[in-house]
């Protein structure tokens, strides 16, 4: 037969370390419990803005794009008076980017009252695919450079930054028009080229600049068929000839 089982018995030297690596755990466990409370109540994580940037990007509008066309279409309809182009030499300031942002949204106001009166164009069957595909080429030129025209009032040629604004204007117009159920079309298929044309020829030209290779204000040499009926606000400021064609002599 099986002998019953003896009961271990600790000493009590045994059992005061036991229970003092017991303590230890516990009071690690507590411990760690409350510095995790700590950092979940801490500060908020630092969110990045405009202003923390380098400073040659903080001139960048990064608003979202609803807010910011929603501000400037509040400051088109307050313009009543012609805006001169800001002339700027080195950094811009912070009046020179305000500056430069009124005067592009006046040139937008001169586009903008025009289209009512603007000729829908016809675009053949035919040429609907590459017109789209051309299109869509240019928003996206037009929707990167759109939100640094005020930057680049202050040191393009008055012409060729004109000519931009008036661009940028008409494809955001045609854009929204193409969104619409009833598609309208006031840019035929030779406009579209000459615009995608100049924006990738004034791409070209900043790119040289930056390198460098371009000291005296950007001004690309434009296609002589640039010129057709000019946009006007007032007699005050003329805006850069396009291939619009108003309704209205």
């Amino acid at each position: 037969m099986l002998a019953a089982p003896v009961p271990q018995y600790m000493s009590n030297r045994a059992a005061g370390k036991a229970r003092a690596a017991d303590v230890g755990i516990r009071a690690r466990i507590v411990a760690a419990q409350s510095t995790a409370r700590e950092s979940r109540s801490g500060p908020e994580p630092f969110a990045l803005s405009a202003s923390h940037l380098a400073p040659r990007y903080s001139a960048i509008d990064l608003r979202p794009n609803e807010i910011r066309e929603a501000m400037n279409a509040k400051q088109i309809a307050s313009l009543c008076r012609p805006v001169l182009k800001p002339q700027v030499r080195g950094r811009p300031s912070q009046a020179d980017l305000e500056q430069g942002n009124m005067y592009v949204n006046w040139i937008r106001k001169s586009v903008l009252d025009k289209v009512p009166t603007m000729n829908d164009r016809d675009i053949p069957d035919e040429q609907m695919p590459e017109y789209r595909m051309a299109f869509d080429l240019l928003w996206g030129y037009v929707f990167e450079m759109d939100s640094v025209l005020h930057i680049y009032a202050g040191w393009m040629a008055e012409e060729t930054i004109r000519q931009l604004i008036v661009a940028t204007a008409m494809v955001k117009q045609q854009k929204v028009y193409l969104s619409s159920r009833n598609q309208r079309f006031i840019m035929d298929l030779q406009a579209v080229h000459l615009f995608l044309h100049m924006m990738e020829t004034t791409r070209q030209a900043i790119t040289q600049r930056v390198h460098g290779k371009v000291t005296s204000p950007i001004h690309p040499t434009m296609t002589s068929t640039t010129s057709c009926v000019p946009m006007r606000c007032d007699s005050a400021t003329p805006v850069p000839r396009t291939t619009v064609h108003s309704a209205k002599a």
